[in-house]
């Protein structure tokens, strides 16, 4: 009997009539139309926690701690609790923060990009033009700069600040309106997000569009409005913050983040709007 069982289970599998695992992520994420960081756990949700943090926007984990940008520079959390730990001022207009993994943590504002070192001390200060539409900064392999730099553009620098290519995402999807921010991705190609487009395009490294995810009306049923932050996964699939609103309740409207396969499929979603209201920052822990 065993043995029957154990030749069974596999075509029962293979053939669809097990239901597979669901999917359940840790992640933290910034609550803009409510002014909060959170940390939910959908596996434990009892280490689920919310630390109020008006004028919030970029989120990143560096090991155990939580960073997120402020109005004028960044502030850390305890991944554990949401404990405060640090608060670093640079200047006014910050909206993003991230780190290159040795030491050095960059903040970003319409004008201006600062690199702050261990001690919070600004080494560096570097002007820029963002357009009026400046959101979210990110780094290139080679130490340079990508940011959303018009209504429907994203400009990247070099390392010392000379512009080595703009994407103008409205040739590539009509519907992009404030496109929020862009990542290098491993094979050299970037993935964009083209904000009120509510869709993510995935350029080669000639600029060439290879695929593109989600879009307003993609999935029937599914109200997606503006694709801000996202993490790409391991297996080349997406988890993408779906804002939805400034207001406290407009998190009501629709799922407030979204997961796609690599194939474009919508495979999971977070909807609490009765605990968060609409979410632009997003981080996905192990």
């Amino acid at each position: 009997m065993r043995r029957l069982t154990a030749l069974i289970l596999p075509l029962l599998v293979a053939g669809g009539l097990v239901a597979a695992e669901p999917i359940r992520h840790r992640f933290v994420a910034t609550d803009e139309s409510r002014g909060q960081l959170l940390l939910v756990d959908q596996r434990d949700p009892g280490k689920d926690w919310t630390v109020p943090l008006p004028k919030n926007r970029d989120v990143l984990v560096d090991k155990d701690t939580v960073v997120v940008s402020t109005a004028d520079g960044f502030r850390e959390f305890s991944l554990a609790d949401g404990s405060p730990r640090r608060s670093v001022t640079v200047g006014k207009g910050v909206t993003t923060v991230v780190r290159n993994g040795a030491g050095s943590t960059f903040l970003g504002s319409p004008g201006r990009i600062w690199e702050v070192d261990g001690q919070g001390t600004v080494v560096r200060d570097l002007p820029i033009s963002g357009g009026g539409m400046f959101r979210i900064l990110r780094l290139t392999s080679a130490g340079g700069f990508l940011f959303t730099s018009g209504p429907t553009t994203i400009t990247e620098l070099a390392a010392h600040g000379a512009e080595v290519r703009r994407f103008d995402l409205g040739q590539l999807d009509g519907k992009t309106s404030k496109p929020y921010g862009a990542q290098r991705l491993p094979n050299g190609g970037t993935l964009l997000s083209t904000g009120y487009g509510a869709s993510l395009l995935e350029l080669d490294a000639t600029g060439a569009l290879v695929r593109r995810i989600g879009g307003k009306d993609s999935v029937p049923g599914v109200f997606l409005n503006f694709f801000a932050d996202f993490t790409v996964l391991p297996d080349g699939g997406v988890v993408v913050a779906n804002w939805t609103g400034h207001g406290p309740q407009d998190s009501a409207k629709g799922p407030q983040l979204v997961q796609f396969d690599r194939q474009g499929a919508l495979v999971w979603s977070w909807h609490d709007p009765a605990r968060a209201g609409s979410i632009h920052g997003v981080a996905l822990l192990p």
